[in-house]
């Protein structure tokens, strides 16, 4: 058991502790100074210096949250401040009700409303923007029943029926409206595609489900071609297919390149993995490098490594996200 204070930042996080813990029930000074591991006179040294500077805050600036020690026993008085849900920002918010209703769209009846009704609360009571807003930022569609869009897909894929979707690519303002010839839906990875002939680009194509905010199944059939198989779109067990690719050479270093390492081959260097990928989307490559922080860079060709550098540029002069 330690005898100091610590840093600055060491007593915050002692407080952090106490104030809640001492907030649900009297908390006695043994109890906070072995749960801490530090001396009982830390602890106690702690809630003076805190409780001493309501004398310089402002007028009414401490009254609302008030430390104490009596009796060996630590108290906080703070209007029940600390047992109310912490509230949410705009983009947690927002991840919790995806989340929710993702998981809704698995379920029937009295359950799926229960977790409707509880992605509602956290919109409506614990975010700090209001509803509305959030509302206008993201949306989920409303498709009903067990299986939402995956299984709308899959049913229309078995029965060949032709599908309209609404489907937003990464990095547009807003979806596209499209004709669907679902052939094939695929898992890869923890993620689900859709295979299939799109009347916007006339060719087959693939889409991934999580960007289909829109589906409507008609009653039009379709046929599927006699070459389609669907062992051509899947590669190293990842949902893939281009006429013409690209080869990108990327290097990795620390944790980026142990988690590439557990993922496939790679080509080791003193301190991290080298791999090529064949690219048919450059966007693609770009979005990955950048995921990985400063632990992944393109080795070539160039023009990719450029790329990489000028989307860099442009999050670095847009600011912190939802600034």
């Amino acid at each position: 058991m330690s005898d100091g204070q610590g840093t600055a930042a060491d007593q915050l996080l002692r407080l952090l502790y106490l104030l809640p813990a001492a907030a649900e029930r009297p908390l006695s000074l043994r109890e906070a100074s072995e749960a801490l591991g530090v001396d009982p006179q830390v602890v106690l040294d702690d809630v003076a210096e805190m409780t001493a500077r309501e004398f310089y805050h402002p007028a009414g600036g401490a009254e609302d949250i008030r430390l104490e020690v009596e009796a060996n026993q630590i108290f906080v008085r703070s209007n029940d401040k600390f047992r109310r849900p912490v509230r949410l920002n705009p983009r947690e918010a927002l991840a919790a009700h995806l989340a929710l209703r993702r998981r809704a769209a698995t379920l029937e009846g009295d359950a799926r409303e229960r977790v409707l009704d509880v992605a509602a609360r956290i919109s409506a009571d614990l975010t700090t923007a209001p509803p509305d807003e959030l509302a206008e930022r993201f949306a989920v569609a409303e498709t009903g029943g067990a299986g939402g869009i995956r299984v709308g897909l899959s049913t229309a894929a078995r029965d060949r029926r032709r599908c309209r979707i609404a489907y937003l690519r990464a990095g547009e303002d807003g979806p596209s409206d499209r004709a669907l010839d679902p052939y094939a839906v695929l898992e890869s990875r923890g993620n689900w595609f859709v295979v299939g002939y799109c009347g916007l680009r006339r060719d087959v194509r693939v889409f991934r489900l999580d960007r289909i905010i829109d589906l409507e199944v008609t009653d039009e059939a379709f046929e599927i071609p006699e070459d389609f198989d669907t062992d051509d779109w899947i590669e190293d067990g990842r949902v893939f297919r281009a006429d013409e690719t690209e080869p990108v050479t990327v290097r990795y270093s620390g944790g980026a390149a142990a988690w590439v390492q557990e993922q496939g081959p790679t080509r080791p260097l003193d301190g991290g993995v080298e791999v090529t990928y064949d690219v048919a989307d450059p966007g693609w490559i770009v979005r990955h490098v950048l995921q990985q922080g400063g632990e992944a860079e393109v080795v070539a060709p160039d023009h990719v490594r450029q790329a990489v550098a000028r989307a860099a540029d442009r999050i670095s002069r847009s600011g912190p996200a939802g600034s």
